[in-house]
């Protein structure tokens, strides 16, 4: 037997020790305390300038022999809490990410603690079960089969009703993965042969995916990463509600089918990003079916609604798609990043299985089979606490809320004299601009007016950012004439956000365009 050398009193001993699974106390209650302090400040973020905060990490060497807890504590209160986006507070209502409900911090000692590796069932074994319950129960919300379809698939090793990821992104590459490979099948195996090979078997010219304009940019990453190319992306007009233009969509599908070109798939958008709109799932689902194409909804921001009695009715047909994600992370309240893709036919994930001698291998319940990462950690344990913590009609109550919310806001800009409504908000989240009264009843615009009002939204948001107590956040918004104007947006994500959040926020707004104009 071989001994090892003993290092007693050595500086060994000190690294060794952090391993100790005995909590440090006081590191322990320094953390919590510097939780709690950025928790309770309402404002965003610190007014110090942003070229000022990236001096705060200028490099440094790799320190030889570490530093102590309390130190590195110091520097995280100091530099990197002080100056980090409070993201929870009820005056940050520019972005899809918000407040956590407060048993979402202890759970992350747990996840922590727990440290499984969801790929495979030797690093995750009550874990993947858990997460198999997680997607039945959500397929069940949006797909709607009876319980004991779900008992059943919880006993076969090889069911996929879904796959969770760490965000919509690889949700969104998931779900066209498996559009790519099974909707080419009868040519061959593109994850084998590759999709130039697989497309010369079958004789097309070109393979494309179809989206609304307004369609996430993930889409764009996922045909680049599939190899379908992002120029493939061929995107479709939108209405005066901001949702996919039918018959855009119908003539960009004779276009295809006139030049040869292979549809992957139509993507449907549930909630988009830049201002909330849904499609007309129903409508784009009729179109899938009569030319036999994947329709696959990224319902990454307004899967949600399915819980809401009074609002579901924007989500109707989506029972009808091939695939759906969904981002627990924005309106279901889990950590960053948690994303879900669902499948209406469980065995389209086969089309994209993977195994290893090692590892995931063949008749597994290893979950990793079906996914394109190799780590991932716990999020179910987020997930299903919100699940069973909130419930349908608690989940259903706090979106109806956000949405109640952001209306009145919405009305309080329509009403006043100095604020222009650009879009309708559909759900909770719309655009909005600064508009000076002496032109706000003006029909049309000179070019050098709307840049004038570009400018002027622009250094309303930069500024309002810059102070560090309410936050909204921008983008571009084609006006009917097919000018572009600089929109403000609003995302009421917090259910801790009232009217009177928002009225402040528009107050501070107003003040600033005083100063500019």
């Amino acid at each position: 037997m071989i001994e090892l050398q003993k290092r007693s009193g050595e500086a060994g001993d000190h690294w060794l020790q952090l391993f100790s699974q005995v909590q440090d106390s006081k590191l322990e209650s320094d953390i919590d305390r510097l939780c709690r302090d950025f928790l309770c400040n309402p404002d965003v973020t610190s007014s110090v300038p942003i070229d000022q905060v990236i001096q705060k990490f200028d490099f440094v060497p790799l320190a030889q022999t570490g530093i102590n807890a309390e130190d590195f504590v110091a520097e995280l209160q100091e530099n990197m809490a002080a100056h980090s986006i409070n993201t929870g507070s009820p005056f940050c209502i520019g972005h899809m990410t918000a407040l956590l409900p407060n048993f979402i911090r202890p759970l992350a000692k747990l996840v922590a603690s727990l440290n499984q590796n969801q790929v495979k069932l030797e690093t995750a074994q009550a874990t993947t079960f858990f997460e198999h319950q997680a997607l039945c129960q959500l397929h069940q919300a949006f797909y709607g089969h009876c319980d004991a379809y779900y008992r059943a698939q919880q006993v076969h090793s090889e069911s996929g009703l879904g796959v969770m990821t760490s965000g919509g992104t690889l949700a969104n590459t998931t779900a066209l993965q498996c559009a790519r490979n099974h909707s080419l099948l009868e040519f061959g195996n593109v994850e084998q042969e590759g999709l130039p090979q697989v497309l010369m078997n079958a004789g097309f010219r070109r393979s494309v995916v179809i989206c609304s304009r307004l369609g996430h940019y993930s889409i764009q990453k996922s045909l680049g990463t599939l190899g379908i190319g992002r120029s493939n992306l061929l995107d479709v007009a939108v209405d005066a509600h901001q949702r996919m233009d039918l018959n855009a969509l119908k003539a960009i599908i004779a276009q295809c089918q006139a030049n040869n070109w292979h549809v992957i798939a139509i993507v449907a958008v549930a909630g988009t990003t830049e201002c909330g709109a849904f499609d007309n799932i129903e409508a784009v689902a009729d179109i899938a079916a009569e030319q036999g194409i994947h329709l696959h909804v990224d319902a990454a921001w307004g899967g949600a609604v399915i819980f809401s009695e009074r609002h579901r009715h924007l989500l109707q047909g989506i029972e009808r798609a091939d695939s759906i994600t969904v981002d627990a992370h924005k309106q279901l309240y889990t950590p960053l990043g948690s994303g879900i893709v669902l499948f209406r036919n469980p065995d389209l994930l086969h089309c994209i299985s993977t195994t290893a001698n090692y590892i995931i291998r063949k008749g597994s319940r290893d979950l990793g089979r079906h996914s394109l990462e190799g780590s991932r950690p716990a999020m179910v344990i987020y997930l299903q606490a919100v699940l069973q913590l909130l419930g349908r009609q608690g989940l259903g109550s706090l979106l109806e809320k956000n949405i109640e919310t952001c209306g009145a806001m919405a009305a309080v800009i329509a009403d006043s004299e100095d604020f222009e409504l650009l879009t309708q908000p559909q759900s909770n989240i719309f655009l909005y601009r600064y508009m000076p009264p002496a032109i706000r009843g003006k029909n049309s615009f000179t070019e050098s007016e709307v840049h004038r009002l570009n400018e002027v939204n622009i250094a309303i948001q930069e500024t309002q950012k810059q102070r560090g107590r309410s936050l909204v956040s921008r983008t571009l918004h084609t006006l009917p004439d097919g000018q572009s104007a600089v929109a403000l947006r609003v995302v009421i994500a917090n259910p801790l956000t009232e009217i009177d959040h928002c009225v402040q926020v528009l107050d501070e707004q107003r003040s600033i365009a005083q100063r500019l104009i």
